[in-house]
């Protein structure tokens, strides 16, 4: 059914309303006490499909503003869900999917690391639209990219260009995040969001001081890009994520 929408000769925004509507449907005809298992069920369905759609088809584009349109209809808000707008469930599911993140034993895989980058993607788009309460996974594939010693070879250029893409797609929120006082985190929030072995302990979580890290990083990998193994594409990318944090500062 949502590819039958996907592929349907309407605008986006006229796509994106379809999608929603069928999400409203099933709530509709879902016994309250049950809607919280259905909406955990559809959002590990929709991570599914949104990893085997290549990152930058605007089909992405198109189930986050489906996903961003339920989530700010008040219809959905009165069936009970916890910390509704902010999508509990798909909180769940996407902890299912971040334990497959590929590691040095995946590098050979160039299928996984695909889906990896069409999955983070899919998210970039998503929590550019507001869904800020998943800022930390920005926060973690950056870290990964930047923060913790590199590695060479496709896996490197994996992580680099995923940490690009949420870089270009969110900037404006992880600047937001960047500004924000390390003092409103939770001692979990604080840790999931904190640093890499390459940043010094002066560098807090939340600060100005990462952001300017990541500029040197970026800078540092842009020159080192031939010995890393990173593909023509993701260069070009790093020169882009460049120039985004630098305009931000």
């Amino acid at each position: 059914m949502l590819k039958g929408v996907l592929e349907y000769p309407a605008t986006m925004k006229a796509r994106g309303a379809k999608i929603a509507d069928d999400v409203f449907f099933y709530l509709d005809n879902t016994p309250d006490d049950e809607i919280g298992g259905m909406m955990f069920a559809l959002w590990g369905v929709w991570l599914q499909v949104v990893s085997d759609i290549p990152h930058g088809h605007e089909w992405h584009q198109c189930i986050a503003l489906a996903v961003d349109l339920v989530r700010q209809d008040e219809r959905v808000a009165g069936k009970g869900l916890t910390n509704w707008p902010e999508l509990p469930e798909l909180s769940m599911s996407l902890t299912e999917q971040w334990e497959l993140k590929p590691f040095e034993s995946d590098e050979n895989d160039l299928d996984g690391l695909s889906t990896w980058k069409n999955l983070n993607s899919f998210m970039s788009h998503l929590v550019s639209r507001g869904l800020e309460q998943q800022v930390y996974l920005p926060i973690w594939e950056i870290r990964s990219a930047l923060e913790e010693p590199t590695v060479k070879g496709p896996l490197m250029d994996c992580r680099v260009w995923v940490a690009t893409e949420w870089i270009l797609n969110c900037s404006v929120t992880l600047k937001k995040e960047m500004m924000s006082p390390n003092e409103d985190l939770t001692e979990n929030e604080a840790a999931s969001r904190g640093t890499g072995k390459l940043c010094d302990d002066s560098i807090t979580p939340r600060s100005l001081q990462r952001w300017d890290f990541w500029k040197k990083r970026l800078a540092e990998i842009a020159k080192e890009a031939d010995d890393l193994g990173l593909q023509e594409e993701t260069k070009k990318r790093v020169e882009e994520a460049l120039k985004t944090l630098e305009s931000q500062s």
